[in-house]
């Protein structure tokens, strides 16, 4: 595994990272997770800012068992779009990373794949952790729907930054206070544009941001 810690800088890691370089993630595993993410994309939704710098992720726990000859065989997990892949038009399997293991305390990830997973993985899986029904989790930004949020009871406070354990652990407290369950959307408050929402499967994750877009 190769560790990798990233500085405080948007759409850059600040976990460390134990990464395997290794094509564990076929075609077949993200067929409707690619359609969503180049949906997004094209909404501008997912993208690259001026600064060169991509946001916006999305992942899927995983379904499909990894092959025995990865050695992950057996293991669970979720597979997540690659840091800085957000600018790539229509990429296949090697823009996306299976995160196997992970400590929202350690501010840790380990994952396999040909590029290192999202700077967002721990926010991901923090909501994972919340109930096994949770299927896919995506973070998108908006300007105008971040700007407009009225709902302060579902908006992330403002001293905390993204991809940290204290953001993780902002969005699960939201979730159980709230009552949010299995599928909702929420504003990241401490994350200018940054909003993110999860389902029971993709397209529902999906469906909360469109609902929120069309109003």
């Amino acid at each position: 595994m190769t560790d990798n810690v990233g500085n405080q800088m948007e759409g850059v890691i600040k976990y460390h990272c134990r990464w395997k370089d290794l094509q564990v993630i076929s075609a077949e595993m993200i067929t409707g997770l690619v359609l969503i993410r180049n949906l997004l994309q094209t909404m501008g939704l997912i993208g690259v800012g001026s600064d060169g710098l991509g946001f916006g992720n999305v992942s899927q726990r995983l379904k499909t068992p990894l092959s025995a000859d990865s050695g992950l065989a057996g293991l669970s997990g979720f597979i997540i779009t690659g840091t800085q892949t957000s600018g790539l038009l229509n990429p296949g399997p090697e823009a996306y990373c299976f995160v196997n293991e992970w400590s929202i305390a350690g501010n840790w990830v380990e994952c396999v794949g040909k590029v290192q997973a999202s700077s967002e993985s721990l926010t991901h899986a923090a909501i994972y952790e919340l109930s096994p029904k949770i299927q896919s989790v995506i973070h998108v930004h908006s300007a105008p729907m971040w700007h407009s949020w009225a709902n302060e009871k579902t908006r992330t406070k403002a001293s905390v930054e993204y991809g940290t354990p204290a953001m993780g652990n902002e969005i699960r407290r939201i979730i159980r206070t709230e009552n949010l369950g299995e599928s909702g959307v929420l504003c990241m408050g401490g994350h200018p544009d940054g909003i993110i929402s999860w389902g029971t499967n993709a397209d529902e994750a999906t469906r909360q941001l469109l609902v929120l877009i069309s109003l």
